[in-house]
């Protein structure tokens, strides 16, 4: 026996805020599937309210968690957030709100659990596109990650959200959005991911020598493969589909290491993506005591009429 969760929308006494006969608000049902096309009588969430909307729900493969859409003004940090509610042996826990890394001032809406590791869910108060942008993010026991944005072609300047795909086909899903181009306003969108290669090479910023055995580790992605490391041209190659929006960070012992973002969005039929990236020696503790976006003030260096070269009291000011 399988169990299907649904939403429904019930009318409600009260202020009439664009419906003739009231206010509606969203409610989450379950009722049990026999496989055969039937449900039992849906059995309403004991978190529903009166006061208030729960809706768009998703639970992980594995049945432990479900993610849900909710607007309780006693609870809610924007005009909409998410919420997480762990199952208790036959019922579902208190829910609570998902952490300030996920819910914004903004509106949080549609999750979607692509895996049991991996949440999907819409947002227009993190730093996108315009509107509502598709977000992913890392899930372990109901503790999330920071959330990366998709990017294009899955998100645009309008709203863009409602994503989904089956579990038994990864490569292939849908999303909605009401960006230019579209047949009307909600539009139902069909996407395909493709592999491609992803070539980094790796090389001394100085000497623009090829540097070998350089590590490479992945990070803001599911399922990522294992650390690799640059062979003797300096080369790292991997292979993922077009979706695997990623970081990767270069290190070597000597160098400093970066961090980059990746997002290959390609099309069936792209040639491989190739990333240069170039180390700076130095060992890390070097730069340790660097403050980032904090103004360093310099006072004016002078140099001699027609020379390049650093005057004694223009290096004692760059030493500082």
């Amino acid at each position: 026996m399988q169990k299907a969760i649904i939403r429904h929308n019930l009318a409600i006494a009260g202020e009439v805020r664009g419906f003739a006969k009231g206010l509606y608000n969203l409610k989450i049902f379950s009722c049990d599937t026999s496989g055969e096309g039937g449900f039992s009588k849906p059995e309403p969430f004991p978190f529903n309210s009166e006061q208030y909307s729960v809706g768009h729900p998703t639970i992980s493969p594995n049945g432990k968690f479900m993610v849900f859409t909710g607007d309780n003004p006693e609870e809610s940090r924007g005009a909409k957030d998410l919420y997480i509610s762990k199952r208790e042996g036959d019922s579902w826990g208190t829910p609570t709100a998902m952490g300030r890394n996920i819910n914004t001032q903004g509106t949080e809406m549609f999750p979607f659990f692509a895996s049991d590791t991996l949440l999907i869910f819409s947002s227009d108060g993190l730093v996108g596109f315009g509107g509502l942008d598709l977000y992913k993010v890392t899930f372990s026991n109901g503790i999330t990650g920071i959330p990366v944005n998709m990017g294009r072609p899955y998100n645009s300047a309008r709203d863009d959200f409602g994503y989904f795909k089956s579990l038994d086909n990864p490569h292939e899903g849908f999303f909605s959005s009401n960006r230019v181009g579209g047949k009307g306003g909600d539009d139902i969108y069909r996407f395909r991911n493709v592999e491609v290669n992803v070539i980094v090479m790796v090389s001394d910023s100085l000497t623009e020598k090829p540097i070998e055995a350089a590590g490479l580790r992945f990070a803001c992605m599911d399922n990522p493969p294992g650390d690799l490391s640059s062979n003797h041209e300096g080369e790292i190659t991997y292979r993922l589909t077009t979706a695997d929006r990623h970081c990767i960070t270069i290190s070597k012992p000597g160098y400093r290491s970066r961090t980059i973002m990746l997002a290959p969005n390609g099309q069936e039929g792209d040639k491989d993506t190739t990333i240069f990236v170039k180390l700076l020696q130095g060992r890390e503790e070097e730069f340790a005591n660097f403050t980032r976006r904090k103004a360093i003030k310099i006072s004016n260096i002078y140099y001699d009429f027609d020379k390049a070269n650093i005057r004694p009291d223009a290096a004692k000011e760059l030493d500082k």
